[in-house]
């Protein structure tokens, strides 16, 4: 039966390559469909988790906590070294978080101001990353300022901002030297930003609190490495007791998180298109094909095959066809992918477009295994769909009447 299909494919040799190409494109761009999101949603992953971390840690019901006070940490570095011991592997930052009336010479604005200890991912993210202008803080007396806040306050590098805060238990107030300016990808957030050292944030406001722990696991690359990230929650959940809550990135950003599964969905929706015009095109070679063997159909009945024969022997060329054409759309979409794992930027302006949100500009193209087997799925689908309707017109033949048949 194999070697009957495959010799009748041949026989018209130009309309069967061109079907198995056809095949083997839709089989390419799906795989490259799902590579290319995998990239994009690993560089939202890896932008998203570069600034949080991979995990939270924060007083336990902070979320219901009226005063800020209430939801700071007061034992910071005793936590701050439990949560180092617990994950020895991982980068553990500390960071104080406080609302503040922000002054310059003439005006004040309502923002918000950071407490980084220097050095660290969540300094490097914040600051090193963006710095437009100037140096980042050295010193105590300095702080680094978003572009757009200092120019509501007309305020540049080396001069002097006025720090107000009297609901902390610290000092309430202070004034600080702008030492350098960042750009930031959100403007609502740069025209609120003010990043200065730990320790003065904490003489100012809340000496020997934090508002949260930042937790980053370095071999933490891709979205498929959640399972580590939640048993990374566990060890540090059970280590650090009731008091606290520890918290995933996917926690944090419950409308993110919904938002890539369900992108993943769409994509489903794409390939099944693709494989929809491949399958049309299927359809037509095996129906020109039943066409111009009619009279040899009936003589096979006529000898003697049944008609589920028949049927079968159509539905084994349409899938050798989508086999061929899926192998070789395989093969090329496997090749790519691994190509591009090594990492890719997008061309042009697209890839300074990219940046401005945030997202890296260097991707790394990703396959799961599910997403090769659902678009073999779909491409051998497609193949028994577009042959059924071939299938049950060769079954249905009158051996008397088909080998009476000219073709018009």
């Amino acid at each position: 039966m194999l070697a009957l299909a495959w010799r009748n494919i041949w026989r018209a040799r130009a309309r069967s390559a061109f079907t198995a190409g056809a095949i083997a494109l839709a089989t390419f761009l799906s795989l490259m469909i799902y590579a290319f999101a995998g990239a994009a949603i690993n560089g939202f992953f890896s932008s998203l988790t570069a600034k949080t971390g991979h995990l939270v840690v924060r007083v336990a019901g902070y979320e219901t906590q009226q005063s800020p006070e209430d939801r700071l940490i007061w034992d910071g570095e005793s936590l701050v070294k439990k949560v180092r011991a617990l994950l020895p592997e991982a980068e553990v930052d500390p960071v104080l978080e406080f609302p503040a009336l922000i002054a310059g010479e003439k005006r004040s604005l309502g923002g918000f101001i950071l407490g980084l200890e220097k050095g660290g991912r969540a300094y490097r993210e914040q600051i090193e990353k963006y710095l437009a202008k100037g140096q980042g803080f050295s010193a105590l007396d300095e702080a680094v300022a978003g572009a757009a806040l200092t120019r509501r306050l007309a305020v540049g590098t080396g001069q002097t901002l006025y720090i107000y805060s009297p609901s902390g238990e610290g000092m309430g107030s202070g004034v600080f030297r702008v030492s350098g300016l960042v750009s930031l990808p959100e403007t609502r957030y740069e025209r609120a930003f003010v990043a200065m050292p730990l320790l003065a944030l904490q003489e100012l406001v809340a000496p020997g609190g934090i508002s949260r722990i930042e937790v980053s696991l370095p071999k933490i690359r891709r979205l498929s490495d959640q399972a580590a990230i939640e048993r990374a929650k566990e060890i540090l959940q059970q280590g650090l007791g009731a008091a606290y809550e520890v918290r995933t990135w996917k926690e944090l950003y419950p409308a993110l998180a919904t938002m890539i599964e369900l992108s993943k969905r769409f994509l489903s929706l794409y390939v099944a298109i693709f494989f929809g015009l491949s399958g049309l095109m299927l359809l037509n070679t095996i129906y020109l094909s039943l066409v111009e063997r009619i009279r040899e159909f009936g003589l096979m009945i006529a000898l003697g095959v049944d008609r589920y024969r028949t049927m079968r022997l159509v539905l084994t060329e349409s899938f050798l066809l989508a086999a061929v054409g899926t192998g070789a759309g395989l093969v090329l979409g496997l090749l790519a992918t691994w190509w591009l794992s090594g990492g890719f930027s997008l061309p042009g302006r697209l890839a300074a477009d990219y940046a401005q949100f945030g997202l890296p500009t260097i991707l790394y193209a990703e396959l799961h295994a599910s997403e090769v087997l659902t678009t073999v799925a779909f491409a051998l689908a497609s193949s028994i769909l577009a042959a059924l309707w071939p299938a049950w017109l060769a079954a249905k033949l009158e051996p008397a009447e088909a080998m009476r048949y000219t073709a018009a």
